[in-house]
């Protein structure tokens, strides 16, 4: 049985910190089960056997295979995600924040999970590290940046 990807959740969650902290205002999701590659949803045909559904520019691959491989079902799944919420060098507030969020949505017959982040009172860290999120690129904020990082955060 296949186990589960942390270093890709790990890299999802910073994603999710990055994203809160473009600014003081952000808001955003990270879709898991979705592609924006054909390459990934080809790789999925070929591991899992399974058929994307191809929408606009993404393909809709779902986490059903997945989830049989490491959870006993959808519920055990979404128990597991917040479990591994938990043990993120993200703060409290923010672990909060992510596990409340959790969505899995059922689209084009295929299980989709939708993360959703939005800033917080103050950016958030990851790793005792700072991350932004410029297209689909996440940066590192390296420590010359603080001052203009943490004024732009705080202008409303």
């Amino acid at each position: 049985s296949k186990l589960f990807d942390e270093d890709s959740f790990s890299k999802m969650v910073l994603t999710l910190t990055a994203i809160a902290n473009n600014s003081a205002s952000s808001s955003g999701y990270v879709c898991v089960g979705v592609t924006d590659k054909k390459k990934d949803a080809d790789r999925i045909r070929e591991i899992y056997n399974v058929e994307s559904q191809k929408y606009k520019s993404f393909f809709i691959c779902g986490i059903g295979h997945e989830i049989g491989s490491f959870a006993k079902d959808l519920d055990d799944f979404f128990r597991q995600l917040i479990q591994r919420i938990k043990t993120q060098p993200i703060s409290d507030e923010a672990k909060d924040l992510f596990s409340r969020s959790i969505r899995i949505i059922n689209y084009f017959d295929k299980d989709v999970v939708i993360f959703r982040t939005n800033s917080l009172s103050a950016p958030m860290i990851y790793d005792k590290k700072y991350y932004v999120r410029h297209g689909s690129n996440v940066s590192e904020v390296p420590p010359e940046k603080y001052p203009q990082f943490f004024q732009s955060y705080n202008k409303k």
